[in-house]
């Protein structure tokens, strides 16, 4: 009990004499606690050269500034508290702070950071002429930090009173203070910023003289921002404008049709016509400006408007539809008519006009207008329109004759021009004449030509016309054409004459072959094979091509000749036309000898004969039977002979030749036989004789010849002249040998 009591009074006398730890809620002081261990202190402000800090007076801020403050806190240990940062609201005269209030960041300084943010629902709240804003604070140890601020200037702070304005801290819950905690910005230093009040006076022709424009009946455009209605009072105040002249313009009455500028007036401001400058500037007292501009009710505008024709109309009956923006007014003016137009006041207008009538054509005219035919007019305004429509010409068109080459086929062709198959009212032309056509408006027409004399031949040319020779729609006043009949003169005619060669080389590279035209050689050089040559003939003039041989060494009689249609025209060809003659020379066939390879019989079944041309093997091995076209030279000696192929052995035969196996043929086309016979000889054989010189041992004995262990034919009896010796024929050029056996009775142990 004694020790609880004594503690007790212990914390009454700390509370009792601790009045610097006051507590409180968001808006209200709360009851006191132990002593701090948080500590606020240093405010400062910054300058407005945003380099330096001061607690005196913060100055030469503009309106609409922000302002950095910075205060330090301290704690000597774990700990947490509240505080109030109270910043001038209304002086009573003015909004001096607007209701802006941003923690900037914690600095630390040393130790623990203390951690500072807004309390829950801790404002900014305005209470008594202040915005109140509660902040948490907390430290995790002991430590030191400065804590940063920013506020804001309202646009009016300089207009507010006195030097009372500030920025001061209010130690809460477990935060003290200490030093100077009251930071004043004086409204007295605060630097205006100009304003530009315009208002708005009209006369509303009612005998009452100039009086406010109502609420948005007019607006006005500050340097070419967006134009702002005027409120109640006829006036709209441009608030925080830049120091300097500024250009104030005014729109049309945005409610009344029919007023128009009067005059102006101001302080700070001048007028040129319906545009006025006002020049202001910055300061702790601002030089501001005001501009009333004065309007005046007043009539319509209106143009007058008259329909000029030059020389007169196109027909009488034409008549001109006045448009107003493109709608029509009023009723259609003949030439010399006029007309009254109102446009609408302050609006661009463009008066033109349209066809009056059905028979009226605007394209018959050139049509201009003077300059008051489009503008802009104010109530009051007048102007006058001249449409004046001057008729066109009729339509030509100018037909050109071209010739290609200039001169033509004769100096005096003459070409006469038509129009929809009618002769023109013109001479015939020559080459490169021309002719310009006067035509009716919308008429169609289609310019061609016919031969303009008797020596004149259109057959010779070949015309192209220009697109602008016809139109199916035809033109109208004013327009004008251009056609160009074009004629190319024809060249004289062609024949292409074509000298083809079967085979392609001919029987000589050298033979060469004279193009010949009835009967008479032509200038051109002969020709090789599948050579050709283009002759010109002249026109109408019967031909018959051919040839005949072009040098010394050509003999056509190597050859057959055919000739194509086109070599021969009793008619000829006419200017423009070409033609073709193929003359096709066959070479006729090689000079050939025929080879016939005749045998009775033949050693060996695998047996063949190879034909020699002059030593040369030429063509496949013959088999008795086979034969082979041999080709020779023309004109030169040639010798055929056979040499063996296959298994053939011609030791083995008896070969003959017949006549033409050797000679001459002179000629392409000749032909020769050659029979080569190959007779087989007889096949080798051994005469075996049975010699007994001792006698035989038996009168039956006999003797059996084996040729390679083989028997062969009837045993052999000993001296017996009919019956000792028997012929053994063997294979040629192959090993034999011939050995006995015993037969009858002999013994031959």
């Amino acid at each position: 009990w004694g020790i609880s009591i004594v503690a007790l009074l212990v914390l009454m006398a700390i509370s009792a004499g601790s009045s610097s730890a006051m507590r409180f809620g968001i808006s209200s002081p709360r009851h006191f606690t132990a002593t701090p261990v948080i500590t606020a202190k240093q405010h400062e402000g910054q300058k407005s050269d945003l380099i330096s800090w001061t607690s005196g007076n913060i100055t030469t801020y503009k309106e609409n500034d922000t302002i950095n403050f910075r205060f330090t806190l301290s704690g000597s240990e774990a700990s947490s508290g509240q505080m109030q940062v109270r910043f001038t609201e209304n002086d009573g005269t003015c909004l001096f702070f607007d209701n802006y209030f941003v923690l900037q960041g914690v600095t630390n300084v040393s130790g623990a950071t203390p951690t500072v943010g807004v309390a829950p629902g801790g404002g900014p709240t305005a209470i008594a002429g202040e915005w109140v804003v509660t902040l948490d604070v907390a430290f995790s140890a002991a430590g030191e930090g400065v804590v940063n601020y920013q506020l804001k200037l309202s646009n009016q702070a300089g207009d507010c009173n006195g030097s009372s304005q500030h920025s001061r801290l209010t130690p809460g819950d477990g935060v003290s203070q200490t030093g100077q905690q009251n930071v004043p910005v004086p409204a007295n230093q605060i630097i205006e910023l100009p304003s530009i009040t315009v208002a708005k006076q009209v006369d509303r022709a009612d005998g009452a003289g100039f009086v406010a424009a109502s609420a948005g009946e007019y607006c006005f455009t500050l340097d070419s921002g967006a134009c702002t209605p005027v409120d109640s009072s006829g006036q709209v105040v441009f608030a925080d404008v830049a120091d300097g002249a500024h250009t104030i313009t005014e729109s049309a009455n945005l409610a009344h049709s029919g007023y128009t500028f009067d005059s102006g007036t101001g302080t700070n401001c001048v007028f040129a016509g319906s545009t006025a400058t006002a020049t202001v500037a910055q300061g702790t007292t601002a030089t501001n400006a005001t501009c009333t501009f004065m309007n005046k009710l007043t009539a319509p505008p209106k143009v007058t408007v008259t329909k000029s024709c030059s020389p007169g109309p196109a027909d009488a009956d034409d008549r001109f539809q006045i448009q107003l923006n493109g709608s029509n007014v009023g009723t259609a003016l003949a030439c010399g008519g006029t007309l009254d137009v109102n446009p609408t006041a302050g609006q661009t207008y463009t008066i033109t006009e349209v066809a009056g009538n059905g028979t009226t054509n605007l394209g018959d005219y050139t049509s201009s207008s003077s300059t008051g035919c489009s503008g802009t007019l104010n109530f009051g305004g007048t102007d006058t329109c001249t449409i004046t429509n001057a008729l066109k010409a009729l339509p030509t068109v100018t037909v050109t004759k071209d010739c290609d080459p200039n001169a033509g086929a004769d100096a005096d062709d003459r070409f006469q021009f038509t129009n929809n198959g009618n002769n023109v009212a013109a001479d015939p032309v020559a080459c490169e004449g021309s002719r310009t056509i006067t035509l009716q408006p919308g008429a169609a027409f289609n310019f061609d030509e016919l031969a303009g004399n008797g020596t004149t031949t259109l057959a010779d040319y070949t015309k192209t016309r220009s697109s602008g020779c016809t139109d199916t729609d035809g033109l109208q006043r004013g327009e004008s054409g251009s056609c160009t009949i074009t004629n190319t003169l024809k060249a004289l005619p062609t024949v292409t004459v074509t000298k083809n060669c079967a085979p392609d080389a001919g029987a000589d590279a050298d033979d060469r072959f004279q193009v010949t035209n009835n009967g008479n050689n032509t200038t051109d050089p002969p020709l090789a094979c599948e050579g050709s040559v283009v002759l010109t003939l002249p026109r109408g003039a019967a031909f018959d091509i051919n040839e005949v041989a072009g040098n010394g060494t050509t003999d056509l009689g190597n050859y057959t000749e055919t000739r194509s249609a086109g070599c021969t025209d009793a008619d000829g060809l006419q200017r423009g036309e070409t033609g073709s003659c193929t003359i096709t020379n066959t070479l006729k066939a090689a000079p050939k000898v025929t080879v016939n390879k005749v045998c009775q019989a033949k050693a060996s079944s695998g047996d063949r004969f190879q034909v020699n041309l002059d030593g040369s093997d030429t063509g496949a091995p013959l088999d008795c039977g086979d034969s082979l076209d041999v080709s020779v030279t023309p004109g030169a000696a040639y010798e055929i002979t056979e040499g063996a192929a296959g298994t053939t052995e011609l030791a083995n035969y008896t070969s003959s030749l017949s006549d033409d196996c050797s000679g001459t043929l002179a000629n392409f086309g000749d032909t020769a036989t050659c029979t080569i016979t190959n007779t087989l000889k007889a096949a080798p054989k051994v005469t075996v004789t049975k010699a007994c010189p001792n006698g035989k041992a038996n009168d039956g004995d006999r003797f059996q010849v084996k040729r390679n262990g083989i028997n062969v034919g009837a045993p052999l009896d000993c001296g017996a002249e009919a019956n000792d010796h028997t012929d053994v024929t063997v294979t040629a050029g192959v090993a034999y040998t011939i050995t006995e056996g015993a037969a009858g009775t002999a013994d031959l142990a």
